[in-house]
């Protein structure tokens, strides 16, 4: 433990209050103090845990009021000037008067709560007088190799980029808790431009701690209202956003390490002491990109849209709307950027897998032929298809294209004319592949689509157990093989047809680089997005989980593809949902445009068919 030759050091903290110190009447008699950068130490742990102790310090930060931390922060006015060690500390006690700038000594015994040393079971504050407040800690993103937050805790800093504003690099739980993930540019998933390795892996993660911080909003209320951060200063709505790629020059508050009860993980988190001010400098794209072509085809992923029985009720369903209202304004939201894509042929993933006329799929077309017109749209019928709750679908624009012979269905558990059996293409995991050719009215020209949804990263898949972790996330076995089963069926259906064009559509749940892409693009497809392209963000890092490809005769048509930047970037709260939310802000924070209408962003590829 290193603190600093603490005797020397005392001595020049009195003298130093004694000449600072504004004393408020007559002084007050104290007992001996303990260093607070004594009581933090130089290590994660501090040396004094379940001590009690005496602390001198200026309160830096004052968070005790309503739904605030319960407690405020102290700071040697002078510390010990190490680096290793930090000089605040946080407070647990919120019934006491105290203001930014006044000098008190605590008594109390020392904690590590969650990781954050603090002084709880407080048994007495007394006020000394008033000081000058220490001027904020310079710390700029990235951290050097051989820095860390640990040695800022409890401290007043202020956080900046080096050379460059502070990115926003995630707002998921802005709703639910009032934080903001910044950091010195936007964090790009590791396999979405690397090779899967382990060890680089493990590095890209170390980085990842360096290079951004939590912005909190320095309350322990969940669901806040109203929600305090947005691109205009005011509070969060549906027209006024904050989204992923705005900036902020600085921020300067009180540097904590806390635990995060309904997200679940520990993290480091300044809470503001200043009013943040972010420029809205990824504003949001009023309209979908043009991709120039006759024809159009788009992908998008609905998240999970449910309609109950189809017929008003069957609420609250296993996923996706749990009110009637909820799919009022889903399907609201859906349509409102459905329509403007103008697609002739739109790949839809994660629908609810039924069949009817109360169907999801036909309450989602009904809708968009309601804004576009009658008659605008119709939906390949293929009712169930696999065992899992959602399915892939695809709907079209009957007079500009017509599907040719029926459509087509990879899987591993029915086989009959019009479902191709394969083993590797595993549909307890993957859902089902969907393909259908189209002819395109004008020209007579026909390519097939295949729209795809392959196992997710979320959960483990047998056999994994004791594997390195190189990125790649759960099951990318599983979708290595469906990958090589989606390759050999695209030829098949390519013999089918009588035409080479065929364009592998949907969502692959794989970064970029990772095997299923790369097995995929080994088979002589082209991803039309390039590995640059951004379809989702998860944990502060943006992607690509949706994707074009295109075999290499249709590549030589195409005139463009594109992402249309509506959901990935925007805060969660400002989705369809009512839960969560005040009563006030269901109004507030929804809207019928097409921001926030899912969480993966729609692709769009232009298409110029020739003979």
């Amino acid at each position: 433990m290193n603190i600093g030759g603490s005797r020397l050091q005392i001595v020049s903290v009195i003298f130093v209050l004694s000449l600072v110190w504004s004393v408020r009447g007559q002084p007050t008699e104290t007992t001996a103090s303990t260093p607070i950068f004594a009581i933090q130490g130089d290590g994660e742990t501090s040396p004094y845990v379940g001590q009690l102790v005496t602390v001198r310090g200026v309160v830096v930060g004052d968070f005790q009021g309503g739904n605030e931390l319960r407690g405020f922060f102290l700071q040697d006015i002078v510390g010990d000037g190490l680096p290793e060690t930090s000089d605040g500390i946080f407070v647990f006690h919120g019934s006491t008067a105290v203001e930014v700038g006044e000098v008190v000594e605590v008594t109390g015994e020392v904690d590590e709560y969650h990781g954050l040393t603090e002084l709880t079971n407080v048994e007495s504050v007394t006020s000394i007088g008033r000081a000058v407040s220490p001027r904020p800690t310079k710390v700029y993103l990235p951290l050097p190799h051989d820095s860390s937050w640990e040695r800022y805790e409890g401290m007043l800093i202020t956080v900046a980029g080096d050379g460059a504003p502070l990115a926003v690099a995630e707002v998921y739980h802005l709703g639910r808790g009032g934080l903001v993930m910044l950091a010195d540019r936007q964090p790009v998933q590791f396999t979405q431009e690397n090779e899967p390795d382990s060890a680089e892996y493990a590095r890209h993660v170390a980085t990842l701690g360096r290079r951004t911080i939590l912005l909190d909003d320095g309350s322990l209320e969940q669901n806040p209202d109203p929600i305090r951060y947005s691109a205009s200063g005011s509070e969060l709505t549906a027209h006024r956003t904050l989204r992923v790629g705005d900036t902020t020059s600085a921020v300067t508050g009180i540097l904590s390490y806390s635990y995060n009860g309904w997200r679940g993980t520990d993290a480091y988190r300044i809470h503001a002491t200043r009013q943040v001010e972010f420029a809205a400098d990824n504003a949001r794209p009023p309209l979908p990109p043009e991709v120039g072509g006759t024809i159009q085809v788009a992908s998008f992923n609905v998240l999970n849209l449910f309609n109950g029985d189809g017929r008003g009720a069957g609420f609250p369903t296993s996923r996706g709307a749990e009110s009637a209202q909820e799919l009022e304004r889903q399907l609201e939201k859906l349509v409102s950027a459905i329509v403007p894509m103008d697609a002739e042929v739109l790949g839809i993933i994660e629908i609810e897998n039924d069949e009817g006329p109360d169907s999801a799929l036909a309450d989602l077309v009904a809708g968009l032929n309601s804004a576009a017109g009658e008659g605008t749209y119709a939906y390949v019928d293929t009712g169930i298809i696999g065992p899992d709750e959602i399915k892939v679908a695809l709907a079209y624009q009957p007079n500009e294209v017509r599907p040719v012979g029926r459509y087509r269905v990879l899987n591993s558990s029915i086989a009959d004319r019009w479902r191709t059996l394969d083993p590797r293409f595993n549909d307890t995991r993957n859902r089902p592949a969907l393909a259908q050719t189209f002819e395109e009215l004008s020209s007579g020209e026909r390519f097939t689509v295949i729209v795809n949804h392959l196992k997710s990263k979320g959960s483990a898949c047998p056999g994994e157990a004791g594997r390195p972790v190189d990125g790649q996330g759960n099951c990318s076995d599983v979708r290595v093989e469906a990958a090589k089963a989606l390759l050999d069926w695209a030829r098949e259906l390519a013999r089918e047809s009588g035409d080479p064009d065929v364009l592998i559509a949907g969502d692959l749940n794989a970064y970029a680089m990772e095997d299923p892409v790369r097995v995929l693009l080994s088979g002589g497809y082209e991803n039309l997005l390039g590995a640059k392209a951004i379809t989702y963000l998860f944990a502060g890092e943006s992607g690509t989980l949706d994707y074009a490809l295109a075999s290499s005769s249709l590549a030589q048509q195409v005139t463009a593809a594109a992402v249309w930047h509506i959901n990935a970037q925007e805060p969660s709260v400002l989705d369809y949902n009512t839960n969560f939310k005040s009563d006030r802000q269901v109004g507030l924070l929804y809207s019928s445009s097409p921001f926030r209408s899912s969480d993966h962003d729609p692709i769009l590829v232009g298409l110029k068919l020739e003979m």
